[in-house]
């Protein structure tokens, strides 16, 4: 990223995450509708400066009209439930009852659920379940909606966000490093899940998983870790050499496509709705050296909190 870029996103109120400096975000204070007008601008003005930009699908898509404005009174007729479902404590659901249902899940979409079938669905692949429902429970209550939430990750029933992990790979992070690492984890998740990203290879580099991929349209990248502990080590201009380098690094171990789905990630795809049982997709145009092997990976990956 150039200077020019980096003053342009600075200039449009854009600030760089204090662990990952190339990762720039707006203040979460800023109106949803106020923040897809700014990356909407931004978007355009990197266009027209020659530079190779995406806007996210979600970007694209109108926000729905403003409701009539509630008062008070009405709003306290809103009720939201927050739980973990049955038979799954790593993810969470919520029940919307009430007039001020945009409202609600407006609120529930800032803080991470989605949309689903059966409702509103916490399903995150750094296992932060009870932080991010904690956070929707307090900007609930604030806006003035009822909230009945499970004690785990209601504060007004005495939770307080101290989750220590169980052999976490990165032990010498603090609490707050750790959110941060997991918050990227779910961006690439999520990347990979909606095909923005997508996988060339991958290996074991006898730790842990490693693969190569291209946004679309955008940069290369090595990834490093699995899971909750998914990181970018590595970004390329283009997706030959991102490819190249990444066989020149795990020569023999480099297995094409993406690497097999964990059991993590089958858990939150279907917990969204998504198959968990679809295979990634697979960049055509990435050339595969002669080397590389087109056998399924056996090594299964793993992780403990």
């Amino acid at each position: 990223m150039d200077a020019a870029t980096r003053s342009q996103l600075h200039e449009a109120g854009f600030r760089a995450r204090w662990i990952f400096p190339n990762v720039y975000e707006l203040p979460d204070d800023m109106p949803p509708a106020e923040q897809r007008q700014v990356a909407r601008d931004l978007y355009e003005h990197l266009r027209t400066r020659g530079v190779s930009a995406d806007l996210d699908q979600a970007l694209t898509t109108e926000l729905p009209a403003d409701p009539p404005e509630l008062t008070a009174a009405d709003r306290s007729g809103t009720t939201v439930r927050i739980d973990y479902l049955p038979d799954d404590a790593w993810i969470t659901y919520a029940h919307i009852e009430g007039p001020d249902q945009a409202l609600a899940g407006a609120v529930l979409a800032g803080a991470g659920f989605r949309q689903t079938e059966t409702g509103w669905t916490l399903a995150r692949i750094d296992g932060e379940a009870e932080h991010y429902s904690s956070r929707a429970v307090t900007a609930l209550r604030t806006a003035g909606i009822t909230v009945h939430a499970h004690a785990e990750f209601d504060p007004d029933q005495g939770y307080a966000d101290q989750t220590q992990w169980v052999q976490h790979p990165m032990p010498w992070l603090d609490r707050e490093e750790v959110l941060e690492v997991g918050r990227q984890a779910q961006e690439i998740f999520e990347d990979i899940a909606t095909g923005r990203l997508v996988l060339h290879a991958h290996a074991h580099d006898g730790h842990t998983t490693v693969a190569v991929g291209s946004y679309s349209p955008g940069q290369s990248v090595h990834l490093h870790g699995e899971d909750y502990y998914r990181t970018e080590s590595l970004s390329f201009s283009t997706a030959d050499e991102a490819l190249s380098d990444f066989t020149t690094t795990y020569g023999a171990a480099v297995v094409a496509g993406p690497p097999p789905l964990t059991p993590a990630e089958r858990r939150v795809l279907a917990a969204l709705g998504r198959s968990p049982l679809a295979q990634l997709p697979v960049a055509p145009p990435a050339p595969t050296p002669p080397h590389v092997s087109t056998q399924p990976s056996t090594t299964q990956p793993g992780h403990g909190r």
